[in-house]
Protein backbone atom coordinates (compact mmCIF):
# COMPACT_ATOMS: atom_id res chain seq x y z
CA UNK A 1 0.00 0.00 0.00
CA UNK A 2 2.80 2.12 0.89
CA UNK A 3 4.26 1.72 -2.45
CA UNK A 4 1.18 2.32 -4.24
CA UNK A 5 0.67 6.13 -2.34
CA UNK A 6 4.15 6.83 -3.49
CA UNK A 7 3.80 5.65 -6.99
CA UNK A 8 0.43 8.50 -7.09
CA UNK A 9 2.46 10.67 -5.38
CA UNK A 10 5.32 10.32 -7.61
CA UNK A 11 2.77 10.61 -11.15
CA UNK A 12 0.96 13.33 -9.44
CA UNK A 13 4.37 15.19 -9.41
CA UNK A 14 5.04 14.49 -12.83
CA UNK A 15 1.38 15.58 -14.47
CA UNK A 16 2.22 19.01 -13.07
CA UNK A 17 5.52 18.82 -14.29
CA UNK A 18 3.83 18.46 -17.63
CA UNK A 19 0.67 20.94 -17.34
CA UNK A 20 0.44 23.21 -19.76
CA UNK A 21 -0.36 26.68 -19.60
CA UNK A 22 -0.52 29.77 -22.70
CA UNK A 23 1.44 32.46 -23.00
CA UNK A 24 0.80 35.95 -25.05
CA UNK A 25 3.87 36.18 -27.59
CA UNK A 26 4.04 39.33 -29.10
CA UNK A 27 7.01 38.18 -31.41
CA UNK A 28 7.58 34.34 -32.83
CA UNK A 29 11.36 33.51 -31.99
CA UNK A 30 10.85 33.29 -28.11
CA UNK A 31 14.13 33.46 -27.27
CA UNK A 32 17.67 34.47 -28.79
CA UNK A 33 21.47 32.53 -28.06
CA UNK A 34 24.74 34.06 -28.82
CA UNK A 35 27.58 31.15 -29.38
CA UNK A 36 31.05 31.13 -28.63
CA UNK A 37 32.25 28.97 -32.23
CA UNK A 38 31.35 26.80 -34.65
CA UNK A 39 31.97 23.28 -34.95
CA UNK A 40 31.70 20.58 -38.04
CA UNK A 41 30.90 17.13 -38.06
CA UNK A 42 30.76 14.66 -40.75
CA UNK A 43 27.34 13.73 -42.48
CA UNK A 44 27.76 9.71 -43.10
CA UNK A 45 23.73 9.04 -43.53
CA UNK A 46 23.02 7.20 -46.33
CA UNK A 47 21.38 10.06 -47.82
CA UNK A 48 24.90 11.81 -49.11
CA UNK A 49 25.57 11.22 -52.59
CA UNK A 50 29.75 12.54 -51.78
CA UNK A 51 30.81 13.94 -48.99
CA UNK A 52 28.91 16.01 -46.57
CA UNK A 53 29.13 17.99 -42.81
CA UNK A 54 26.95 19.75 -40.85
CA UNK A 55 27.64 23.02 -39.40
CA UNK A 56 26.91 23.73 -35.40
CA UNK A 57 27.19 25.59 -32.67
CA UNK A 58 28.20 25.39 -29.35
CA UNK A 59 29.04 27.12 -25.88
CA UNK A 60 25.78 29.43 -25.96
CA UNK A 61 24.92 31.75 -24.28
CA UNK A 62 21.27 34.31 -23.56
CA UNK A 63 21.01 36.99 -25.67
CA UNK A 64 17.14 37.30 -24.06
CA UNK A 65 13.53 35.72 -24.47
CA UNK A 66 10.38 36.90 -24.38
CA UNK A 67 9.71 36.31 -20.54
CA UNK A 68 13.46 38.38 -20.18
CA UNK A 69 13.73 41.48 -17.74
CA UNK A 70 16.13 44.51 -17.97
CA UNK A 71 19.18 44.76 -20.24
CA UNK A 72 18.52 40.72 -21.99
CA UNK A 73 14.78 41.70 -22.58
CA UNK A 74 16.12 44.99 -24.31
CA UNK A 75 18.52 42.72 -25.87
CA UNK A 76 15.82 40.50 -27.24
CA UNK A 77 13.38 43.06 -28.09
CA UNK A 78 16.17 44.97 -30.52
CA UNK A 79 16.50 41.65 -32.55
CA UNK A 80 12.93 41.10 -32.45
CA UNK A 81 12.92 44.32 -34.42
CA UNK A 82 15.80 43.43 -36.20
CA UNK A 83 13.94 40.42 -37.58
CA UNK A 84 10.89 42.64 -38.29
CA UNK A 85 8.80 39.94 -35.76
CA UNK A 86 7.12 42.72 -33.67
CA UNK A 87 3.54 41.80 -34.55
CA UNK A 88 2.91 37.74 -34.08
CA UNK A 89 0.46 38.53 -31.25
CA UNK A 90 -0.97 35.33 -30.08
CA UNK A 91 -0.95 32.82 -27.43
CA UNK A 92 1.11 30.15 -27.84
CA UNK A 93 0.50 26.72 -25.51
CA UNK A 94 3.75 25.61 -23.60
CA UNK A 95 4.32 22.70 -21.14
CA UNK A 96 6.72 23.94 -18.17
CA UNK A 97 8.96 20.77 -18.41
CA UNK A 98 9.55 21.54 -21.70
CA UNK A 99 10.69 25.10 -20.66
CA UNK A 100 9.65 28.04 -21.93
CA UNK A 101 11.11 28.42 -25.17
CA UNK A 102 10.16 25.98 -27.77
CA UNK A 103 10.91 28.38 -30.55
CA UNK A 104 14.20 29.51 -30.42
CA UNK A 105 16.95 31.11 -33.03
CA UNK A 106 21.06 32.12 -32.51
CA UNK A 107 20.85 36.06 -32.63
CA UNK A 108 23.58 36.08 -35.31
CA UNK A 109 22.75 36.41 -38.74
CA UNK A 110 25.54 35.79 -41.42
CA UNK A 111 26.52 38.21 -45.07
CA UNK A 112 28.55 35.16 -46.25
CA UNK A 113 29.56 31.44 -45.89
CA UNK A 114 32.82 30.00 -47.60
CA UNK A 115 34.83 26.76 -47.72
CA UNK A 116 38.64 26.11 -49.04
CA UNK A 117 40.78 23.21 -48.63
CA UNK A 118 44.60 23.09 -47.47
CA UNK A 119 45.60 21.06 -50.87
CA UNK A 120 44.04 21.21 -54.14
CA UNK A 121 40.53 19.70 -54.78
CA UNK A 122 41.15 19.96 -58.70
CA UNK A 123 42.69 21.57 -61.26
CA UNK A 124 39.96 24.62 -61.21
CA UNK A 125 40.33 24.29 -57.21
CA UNK A 126 44.24 25.19 -55.92
CA UNK A 127 44.66 25.35 -52.03
CA UNK A 128 43.04 27.87 -50.44
CA UNK A 129 40.82 29.19 -53.38
CA UNK A 130 36.78 29.19 -52.53
CA UNK A 131 35.05 25.40 -53.14
CA UNK A 132 31.76 27.51 -53.62
CA UNK A 133 31.05 26.76 -56.58
CA UNK A 134 30.83 23.11 -56.16
CA UNK A 135 29.53 22.78 -52.82
CA UNK A 136 25.65 23.20 -51.53
CA UNK A 137 24.46 24.31 -48.58
CA UNK A 138 21.61 23.62 -46.86
CA UNK A 139 19.69 24.81 -44.06
CA UNK A 140 16.29 26.18 -42.75
CA UNK A 141 15.43 29.34 -41.77
CA UNK A 142 12.15 31.17 -40.25
CA UNK A 143 12.43 34.25 -42.00
CA UNK A 144 10.11 33.69 -44.58
CA UNK A 145 7.54 32.99 -42.35
CA UNK A 146 7.86 35.96 -40.13
CA UNK A 147 8.10 38.07 -43.59
CA UNK A 148 5.43 36.59 -44.53
CA UNK A 149 2.92 37.87 -41.78
CA UNK A 150 3.32 34.66 -40.14
CA UNK A 151 1.21 32.46 -42.69
CA UNK A 152 2.44 29.17 -43.81
CA UNK A 153 5.53 26.73 -42.60
CA UNK A 154 6.96 28.47 -39.92
CA UNK A 155 10.21 27.14 -41.41
CA UNK A 156 11.44 27.12 -45.38
CA UNK A 157 14.02 25.25 -46.50
CA UNK A 158 17.47 27.26 -47.53
CA UNK A 159 19.61 25.74 -50.39
CA UNK A 160 22.00 26.86 -52.63
CA UNK A 161 25.67 26.39 -53.65
CA UNK A 162 27.91 28.29 -51.08
CA UNK A 163 29.09 31.22 -53.86
CA UNK A 164 25.41 32.28 -54.79
CA UNK A 165 24.45 32.35 -51.37
CA UNK A 166 22.95 35.81 -49.90
CA UNK A 167 22.62 37.31 -46.88
CA UNK A 168 19.24 37.31 -46.68
CA UNK A 169 18.73 33.50 -46.98
CA UNK A 170 21.43 33.38 -43.90
CA UNK A 171 18.97 35.47 -41.95
CA UNK A 172 17.31 33.33 -38.94
CA UNK A 173 19.09 29.89 -40.00
CA UNK A 174 18.62 26.84 -38.50
CA UNK A 175 16.96 25.57 -34.93
CA UNK A 176 18.43 25.59 -31.62
CA UNK A 177 22.64 24.19 -32.13
CA UNK A 178 21.96 23.10 -35.40
CA UNK A 179 22.44 25.77 -38.10
CA UNK A 180 23.16 23.92 -41.43
CA UNK A 181 24.81 21.27 -43.79
CA UNK A 182 27.57 21.67 -46.54
CA UNK A 183 27.17 18.91 -49.42
CA UNK A 184 30.32 18.84 -52.17
CA UNK A 185 28.48 17.83 -55.58
CA UNK A 186 31.54 16.33 -57.35
CA UNK A 187 34.85 14.60 -55.91
CA UNK A 188 38.30 15.54 -55.72
CA UNK A 189 40.40 14.68 -58.72
CA UNK A 190 43.39 14.86 -57.24
CA UNK A 191 44.24 13.98 -53.24
CA UNK A 192 41.40 12.30 -51.57
CA UNK A 193 41.94 13.23 -48.29
CA UNK A 194 41.52 17.22 -47.19
CA UNK A 195 41.39 19.20 -44.56
CA UNK A 196 38.71 21.93 -45.24
CA UNK A 197 37.94 25.22 -43.56
CA UNK A 198 34.79 26.86 -42.76
CA UNK A 199 34.14 30.46 -42.47
CA UNK A 200 31.14 32.42 -41.57
CA UNK A 201 30.72 35.86 -41.84
CA UNK A 202 27.96 37.34 -38.92
CA UNK A 203 26.56 40.82 -40.19
CA UNK A 204 27.35 42.46 -36.86
CA UNK A 205 31.04 43.29 -37.61
CA UNK A 206 32.14 40.49 -35.07
CA UNK A 207 35.03 38.03 -36.33
CA UNK A 208 34.52 35.20 -38.67
CA UNK A 209 33.61 32.02 -37.52
CA UNK A 210 35.65 29.05 -38.48
CA UNK A 211 36.03 25.62 -38.17
CA UNK A 212 37.86 22.58 -39.59
CA UNK A 213 37.73 19.26 -40.57
CA UNK A 214 39.21 16.75 -42.16
CA UNK A 215 37.52 14.50 -44.50
CA UNK A 216 38.52 11.54 -47.09
CA UNK A 217 37.08 10.44 -50.13
CA UNK A 218 36.27 7.45 -51.86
Amino acid sequence: MKKILLLLIALTMFSCDLREKKVFLRSYVMHYYDVERVILREDISSEVLVKGMYIEFYHLTSLGAYNSTGSLKRSYDALCEKHNDMTYNRKFVIWDSAGPHQTSNIGIDFVSIDIVSDIDFDTEHPAGESLGDIVRFRSISSKPYIDSGYKGSEYTTVEGLVSELTPDQLTLLGQNTFIGGLYFETSPTLEKTHTFTVTMTPDDGREPFTASIEMTFD
